[in-house]
């Protein structure tokens, strides 16, 4: 006999104790009738529940019969098999009801797997006739429902811009996972499996259709645009039906096979390790305890036995279950880079090292839609072993608070103009001009820069956010142009508790505190508002806002007789605000042209003219006594930094040159 996931039954032994225990609970539970999953008329209804009970039944009822011949797990197993292949469907009625309707949906991948597995553990005991019969049921309930809604040309009503996200993974590899299982009983299983394989080649290679406000689905680095914990379950269950496949078939390899290392290496560029477990960036909707325990061991077998997933399965413990024994375990080791930049989807990390405790920080300014919220411009802190700075999560989907509070704007770390975030319908909708992260480098100083210009456009003419990330400290400037006079509001969601000196702020963390200074401008004040808490929509959590006024001003003046004259002595909305977090002193002053910033013994210069206010007249300035064009120069001792410069010059020694702007780390002469 042929199993879908190992050859030797032996394989699993190691599992015998916990499937012994298991299977006990289990043979001691009753079926779910349909009434009871069909009783909330929505789109998933209950069909979660029995669902999920067929599928722990495959794995513990199953697999302790291939171990044992157990007659009690193989009768359990088989009724239930009978039973939910006799529902009448296995999608939540509101499915029904959308134009077109829908016949499949993430429950009817649940359904699959649990038929699929469960009859490969048992076939043995199954009549021919009962084979062929669950093989027609399976097929009536969720293949060919699943085939027709998203595959086949003649009935399709799925396409990658509209449904093109986790769903179309876990929905079309739990088709094929069942195909391959029925393969015997199904004679066009071959070309299911094909279409399959085209249908997830597809998902990889999509990259966006501007018409439909869609992004890519994936950065050529690997990252997805839902964040981690959505990429981790679209790949699991790819690697399911990919196990399958590739052992009842010598299967070739596909196009996207080149990609899934990045998009594993991402899901760990999203991981922070602590004492006592290793944390998540809860980007989007992810959870910062979730785990990837079971993607990354599905991985290992599917051959991608990377040490950096060693590594994290050595970290992160999961419970004795079926990719367990099979991944077995070996020593790991972490990554040894410590910046991701994922341009295409607008995120980027960096972190100071992989060791427990270290520091990390992670960036989002990309698409909004789905599971990515409308979060253009937010930023997350590690340190010290938690978070520090936070996302305020998520909550069940069937919340009003979901769409109204968690997915909104005001519940990042975002700036907000008047109290206004994103457009409260770009979560659904998605954005017609995403934010950039534009740049991510790395040397003596560590910097990200993002714009947010385009989600926040109702609002402002400009949002630039430059976050420089120094030894113990992180600078953030935000540069904000917008169209009428008003208030910005720079949001920063925190763990514990906040005291608040003036232009202060001292948060405490169960005995980890941290400051966040207002450097600037002079008129910054810090208030507290009110939040809900990551999955307890029913609790507030305070967090601080830091207030600045946006003036109205004169910012360049041409001379008379110059046409353009006409726009650009007309006053404007501008304003900088500049935030320092950490423990280091700093200040800030000003001149007409130039903001410097000195944080302990890094000096930073703001180039005012070079903020897109003056166009076809270069942004030349003095800049800490160098002649430059450059939107910011930090110093260090000998080291410098130049960000959006095209020269750097002193008399006449000139240290950088080019002829359009660029990034540029240096050592200036002794």
């Amino acid at each position: 006999m042929s199993y879908l996931f190992f050859g030797n039954p032996e394989q699993l032994r190691p599992l015998y104790d916990t499937l012994l225990q298991e299977s006990k609970t289990a043979l001691a539970e009753a079926l779910y009738p349909e009434s009871y999953a069909d009783a909330e008329n929505t789109q998933h209804g209950h069909y979660n529940v029995p669902g999920d009970q067929l599928i722990r039944f495959a794995n513990v009822l199953g697999m302790r019969y291939v171990l044992d011949g157990d007659a009690e797990c193989a009768d359990k197993l088989k009724e239930a098999l009978l039973q939910y292949a006799a529902y009448d469907k296995w999608i939540g009625s509101e499915c029904l009801r959308k134009t077109p309707p829908w016949h499949s949906e993430l429950n009817t991948a649940r359904f699959l797997y649990g038929m699929a597995v469960g009859f490969d553990c048992i076939r043995d005991r199954l009549t021919q006739e009962e084979r062929r019969d669950l093989a027609s049921r399976c097929y009536v309930l969720g293949i060919q429902p699943t085939m027709q809604d998203w595959l086949y040309p003649e009935t399709r009503v799925h396409a990658l811009d509209s449904m093109g996200h986790n769903w179309w993974s876990v929905c079309i590899s739990a088709a094929g996972l069942a195909a391959v299982a029925f393969r015997e009983e199904l004679p066009h299983a071959e070309e299911i499996i094909r279409r399959v394989d085209e249908g997830l080649q597809a998902h990889f290679d999509y990259k966006g259709f501007p018409l439909q406000n869609k992004g890519p689905n994936y950065d050529a680095g690997g990252a997805m645009y839902e964040g981690a914990g959505y990429i981790s379950y679209a790949l699991s269950e790819l690697f399911t039906y990919r196990l399958a496949r590739d052992r009842a078939f010598s299967g070739a390899p596909f196009a996207y096979d080149g990609l899934i290392p990045g998009a594993l290496r991402y899901i760990l560029h999203s991981a922070y390790p602590t004492k006592d477990d290793v944390l998540v960036a809860p980007i989007g909707d992810c959870n910062l305890h979730e785990t990837f325990v079971k993607t990354f061991r599905l991985a290992t077998l599917c051959g991608y036995d990377l040490p950096e997933v060693r590594w994290y399965l050595s970290r992160k413990k999961g419970i004795d279950e079926l990719w367990g024994t099979l991944a077995g375990e070996k020593p790991g080791q972490p990554m040894t880079e410590t910046v991701a930049y994922y341009p295409e989807v607008g995120m980027a990390m960096l972190r100071d090292s992989w060791e427990t405790n270290s520091r990390l920080l992670c960036i989002k300014c990309g698409d909004t839609w789905n599971h990515a919220h409308a979060d253009a411009g937010s930023f997350i802190l590690f340190d010290k072993g938690r978070q520090m700075l936070l996302d305020s999560g998520s909550c069940s989907y069937a919340r009003d608070e979901y769409p109204l509070y968690y997915c909104q704007s005001e519940a990042h770390n975002v700036v907000l103009i008047d109290g206004h975030g994103q457009e409260i319908g770009d979560h659904y909708y998605g954005v017609r001009h995403p934010g950039q992260v534009l740049c991510c480098d790395d040397g003596w100083l560590r910097c990200i820069q993002a714009d947010a210009s385009g989600p926040m456009a109702r609002w402002l003419r400009r949002h630039f956010r430059t976050f420089l990330m120094l030894e113990d400290t992180l600078v953030i400037i935000d540069d904000l142009a917008s169209y009428e006079p008003g208030e910005a509001a720079a949001l920063f969601h925190h763990e514990g508790s906040a005291a608040i000196y003036g232009k202060t702020a001292e948060i405490d963390c169960e005995g980890e505190s941290f400051r966040i200074q207002a450097v600037y401008p002079p008129e910054a004040r810090f208030e507290r508002r009110s939040g809900l808490c990551d999955h307890a929509p029913d609790n507030v959590q305070e967090y601080l806002a830091l207030i600045a006024p946006l003036p109205e001003r004169t910012i360049i003046q041409l001379p008379q007789g110059d046409p353009n004259g006409l726009v650009a002595n007309r006053p404007a909305c501008v304003q900088k605000i500049v935030t320092v977090i950490g423990s280091a002193e700093a200040c800030c002053t000003e001149d007409n042209d130039t903001l410097v910033i000195r944080v302990g013994d890094t000096t930073i210069a703001l180039n005012i003219k070079a903020d897109g206010r003056a166009m076809h007249i270069n942004s030349n300035a003095v800049l800490l006594g160098w002649d430059t064009d450059a939107y910011l120069l930090a110093l260090h001792g000998r080291d410098y930094y130049m960000l959006g410069g095209s020269y750097l010059r002193r008399n006449g020694a000139v240290l950088a040159f080019s002829l359009g702007k660029q990034n540029t780390f240096g050592q200036l002469p002794e």
